[in-house]
């Protein structure tokens, strides 16, 4: 799964030096879960109206990105 996939991608980068990650499966189920985010659960409840702007998308992924580097830097 791309959950899998990721986690792999997290014990490369823990190997490496470039993440402090105690629990990696976690790590990875939680990425996922803020990708999601409010984005995700405005739309499954109807209440996104129009669709989502690419920039209201592409902010969300970089906050979410960003979060996540940060909690897990060395």
């Amino acid at each position: 799964t791309l959950q899998c996939e990721f986690a792999c991608f997290l014990e490369r980068e823990v190997d490496a030096g470039q993440l402090v990650v105690a629990d990696i499966p976690r790590a990875a189920s939680q990425f996922f879960c803020l990708l999601k985010g409010e984005l995700h659960a405005r739309q499954l409840c109807g209440c996104s109206g129009a669709p989502f702007a690419a920039s209201e998308v592409d902010d969300h992924v970089n906050a979410t990105v960003d979060m996540f580097l940060r909690a897990y830097a060395p």
